[in-house]
């Protein structure tokens, strides 16, 4: 992308993002930042991006944002999306997309967990060794929905997440799911801020960054 927009308007490009995410995951509304010439067509630059890049990215929008705006620091919330199927087969169509678990998980008992996350906690307990900025988030919501009767897509918005924050939320709603692990076991986790307490981590490829929002 820094390449394609530097060799359009014929100046560097450095790119500010909103978010980084791991190897394997997705981005459907990631937003970058950076400073291009005032004479820049934006449209044009657009169009000649998507002209210049893979397939697998796609430029969905460019406009022109005050001075001092950053991708990263001016954010507000990000929201992920994990997709989990629980069908009796993989659908080659979707499995670079969602996390096949082999049979339905129980929504309902999921949601009963999720509701704890909510609001300001450490997250330690759900969060890789070594978070930058230390390991309180705040949780601004948190949802389970029914896609199908046998896929479910569990919907997280935060002010910030640390690294892996999200695979094992999931990877434990999972567990929850499937009755492995009981809905307060979740509260349980997030209380004793021990990592050790929580091995189940959601595979990268079901995960997807869906938006970013701004002041």
């Amino acid at each position: 992308m820094e390449d394609a927009l530097a060799t359009f308007v014929r100046h560097p490009a450095q790119l500010v993002v909103a978010g980084r995410t791991d190897t394997g995951v997705h981005a459907w509304g990631q937003v970058f930042s950076c400073e291009v010439p005032d004479a820049c067509d934006l449209e044009r630059a657009r169009h000649a991006v998507n002209a210049m890049t893979p397939v697998s990215i796609a430029l969905r929008a460019l406009e022109a944002v005050p001075v001092g705006f950053s991708a990263r620091f001016s954010a507000r919330s990000r929201t992920y999306l994990y997709r989990l199927s629980g069908a009796s087969q993989p659908d080659p169509f979707r499995h670079r997309y969602e996390w096949w678990v082999r049979s339905p998980v129980d929504a309902d008992r999921m949601r009963a967990a999720a509701r704890g996350l909510v609001g300001e906690h450490d997250f330690a307990a759900f969060c890789k060794a070594g978070a930058a900025g230390g390991t309180v988030r705040r949780v601004l919501d948190v949802h389970v929905d029914v896609e199908a009767e046998d896929r479910v897509a569990v919907w997280i918005t935060a002010s910030s997440f640390c690294h892996q924050m999200v695979r094992s939320i999931v990877g434990l709603l999972e567990a929850v799911g499937h009755a492995r692990r009981a809905p307060d076991d979740l509260t349980q986790v997030l209380a004793s801020r021990d990592r050790h307490s929580n091995s189940n981590v959601a595979p990268p490829h079901g995960l997807t960054l869906w938006s970013v929002s701004y002041a």
